[in-house]
Order: structure tokens, then C-alpha cells, then sequence
């Protein structure tokens, strides 16, 4: 709150999913709501305004880091099924930063416009194998799961295709 100037002390803070925090914007019923979601700030923006930024929001620290865990034994017990399911997101992140994504499958699955999938996808950062084992081992996800208080040894690099 302070990025934007706002006092906690003088706020109700309510917690909603990002669609609830939308239409509570929309109705009148908050004056303000943290969102994420191409669909929730394309409705919030229809009534509302932009305080940040993805740069500025980047550049005050404030990170969204979409987690995908599974449990140990789920881990030991397939190996070579995590290790496609990220060898395939890698060659999809690659896809897309070389503009090679199907644009049209990826609005239909998302239920989102073309147009808005791809303002929402142009705040996003989609890591190389080498810049994710970095950010789980050194950088962004690293720092986050110790703030949380994750303890060492949870975060496996090892099916990471590299």
C-alpha cells in the first residue's frame, strides 16, 4: 500500500478472489482492489484506474510467482512424468517468446479475447530453464519461499531440463 501512497491503518482490507474483487470494484461496493487476471482488470479498468503499472509494480518489489507443486511421493514415484510436464511448458514459454504460440487456442482456453490474452500476457516473464533453476535456487523463488518460511530442501531443480 505504501507504493500507491495508501495508509493500511485507514482501510478495511477484505479478502476476495480477483474475479469477487473485480465486481465489488464495478458495484461500488470497494474503492479499491488488487487484482491479477486479464479478465478481472479488464473489468475493473472499465470503471476504475491503474495505480501501477507491471514495470512500476516490478520495480517496488511487488512479484506474482505462479507455483506448481506436487507432493514427495507423488515426485519420487513419477519422475519422468514431471519431467515432460515441465520439458513442455519449457518448449511452450519458448513458443511464445519467439511469437510461435497459437494465439487463437490460447484466448479459447483462457475465455479471454485475443486482443486482452495479450495485454495480459505482456506483464508476464516466461523463464528459460537456466533463468528458472536461478530464480528457484538464488532469485525471485528462492527469496519468496524463505519469506514464507519454506524449509530447505523443498524445491527439487533436478527435472528441470538443462
Amino acid at each position: 500500500m505504501k507504493v500507491v501512497g495508501a495508509d493500511r491503518k485507514k482501510m478495511d482490507i477484505i479478502q476476495m478472489d480477483p474475479e469477487e474483487g473485480a465486481a465489488a470494484l464495478v458495484s461500488g461496493d470497494v474503492v479499491m482492489a488488487c487484482l491479477f487476471g486479464g479478465n478481472s482488470i479488464k473489468a475493473a479498468t472499465a470503471v476504475g484506474t491503474r495505480l501501477l503499472t507491471v514495470q512500476e509494480a516490478r520495480d517496488a518489489g511487488i512479484l506474482g510467482i505462479d507455483i506448481t507443486s506436487v507432493t514427495t511421493k507423488f515426485m519420487k514415484e513419477n519422475p519422468g512424468m514431471l519431467r515432460t510436464f515441465i520439458e513442455v511448458t519449457h518448449e511452450a514459454n519458448e513458443r511464445y517468446r519467439n511469437g510461435k504460440s497459437d494465439m487463437n487456442a490460447m484466448s479459447k482456453a483462457s475465455e479471454m479475447k485475443v486482443a486482452d490474452m495479450k495485454e495480459t500476457l505482456s506483464g508476464f516473464k516466461f523463464l528459460t530453464p537456466e533463468e528458472t533453476k536461478q530464480s528457484m535456487t538464488k532469485g525471485n523463488l528462492d527469496a519468496f519461499l524463505k519469506g514464507m518460511g519454506t524449509p530447505r530442501g523443498n524445491v527439487d531443480t533436478s527435472f528441470l531440463p538443462l
